[in-house]
């Protein structure tokens, strides 16, 4: 399954402000526990986003997915455990 953020701007997380201006789009995997014997995989496209405020040190930011931040750890338990 392939899905991404239908978010048109997001918060840079340092600063707050809204951006919506792409510098990179990034492919993220998503896996969880196998539903019917087959295995359950989701490819998340993530933006990497310019931040707008000239005075914030942050200058891309990835957006934050709203099923939880793959690369750190998802809300889901059984995600990105293949295998469990």
């Amino acid at each position: 399954m392939v899905a991404r953020t239908s978010l048109v701007a997001a918060a840079c997380p340092d600063c707050g402000q809204l951006s919506d201006r792409v510098h990179a789009y990034h492919q993220r995997r998503l896996a969880d526990l196998p539903v019917g014997g087959r295995a359950v995989v989701v490819h998340l496209r993530v933006r990497r986003l310019v931040c707008a405020a000239q005075s914030c040190s942050r200058r891309t930011f990835r957006e934050q997915a709203p099923c939880g931040d793959p690369a750190v750890g998802a809300a889901d338990p059984g995600v990105d455990r293949p295998g469990r």
